[in-house]
């Protein structure tokens, strides 16, 4: 680990180092800032305690990583709880690791409140999956862990397995869950209709045309939809709207306001572009 450490800073990279080690091994732990200590059924109070006054003395953040599921979390619970408090270990971090994560999350944050623990942070770790299917594995990430998100259940959200294997990656993932639970805006968001029998235009085209010219604008909401009808509605929360008005016919919004009428398709993300500059949105791309 100091070898680790080192070898970060030369390279300019000061992070916090984090260590996964079980409770027995606190001792040999150097240059470390968070603790990850495994915690599973049959640990014993005392290796508990021997844990977290190690970590109380050096400082160190500890994140239980309780493994277990149903009643049996939350018996780890009141363990590591009592542990902690015991040795004085200030603000302990927590995380479950369970076959339903969504539902152990839940068990978790509930099991915190009843035992007067509420504010205790949460981790919100995802295993990543297999690689044989990465799309599924895609899929479970953002439901495993935006499901508790958007409960307001989390303090930070975390990826293992193949899809953090490319750590750019990884890192656009979990930021794009965070936007999808509305709680970390860094990027362009896109409001689009799933398309029907009125809409006017080619949407997957048009949609992918407009993103190219704007996803570099953060926390910008714009809405692509396909017809008059129910556009406005769904689109209401955008800041800019590009709506079919007719064929070949675009009306473009801003908020909930018309503000241009049968601008013609071709022109029109021209026009969307130029309505983002007059209403002081626009940056011109890195």
């Amino acid at each position: 680990l100091p070898a680790f450490a080192d070898a970060l800073a030369k390279g300019g990279l000061e992070a916090p180092l984090a260590a996964r080690a079980p409770a027995a091994l606190g001792g040999a732990l150097r240059g470390v800032a968070r603790w990850v200590v495994p915690v599973a059924p049959g640990v014993s109070a005392e290796e508990l305690r021997a844990a977290a006054r190690t970590a109380a003395l050096r400082g160190l953040l500890v994140e239980w990583s309780l493994r277990a599921e149903g009643p049996a979390l939350l018996a780890l619970l009141d363990a590591t709880l009592g542990a902690g408090r015991e040795a004085g270990l200030a603000a302990p971090h927590v995380s479950a690791e369970a076959p339903l994560p969504v539902h152990a999350a839940r068990l978790l944050a509930a099991g915190l409140r009843a035992r007067d623990a509420g504010d205790a942070p949460i981790v919100l770790r995802h295993p990543g999956g297999s690689e044989a299917d990465a799309d599924a594995a895609l899929l479970h990430a953002a439901t495993d862990l935006g499901a508790p998100l958007c409960d307001g259940i989390g303090d930070a959200v975390a990826l293992g397995g193949p899809l953090a294997a490319d750590p750019a990656r990884a890192t656009d993932l979990l930021y794009r869950i965070l936007q999808g639970a509305r709680l970390r805006t860094t990027r362009t968001e896109f409001i689009s209709c799933p398309s029907c029998g009125r809409t006017l235009f080619d949407l997957e085209e048009t949609t992918a045309r407009i993103k190219q010219r704007t996803q570099h604008l953060p926390g910008v909401k714009i809405a692509i939809m396909g017809c008059i009808v129910n556009g406005p509605g769904e689109m209401a929360d955008a800041d800019f709207g590009y709506v079919g008005s007719g064929p070949g016919l675009v009306n473009l919004y801003v908020g909930k306001e018309v503000v241009e009428r049968h601008v013609a398709q071709a022109e029109a993300p021209d026009r969307l572009v130029e309505l983002i500059r007059r209403h002081g949105r626009w940056a011109d791309p890195a």
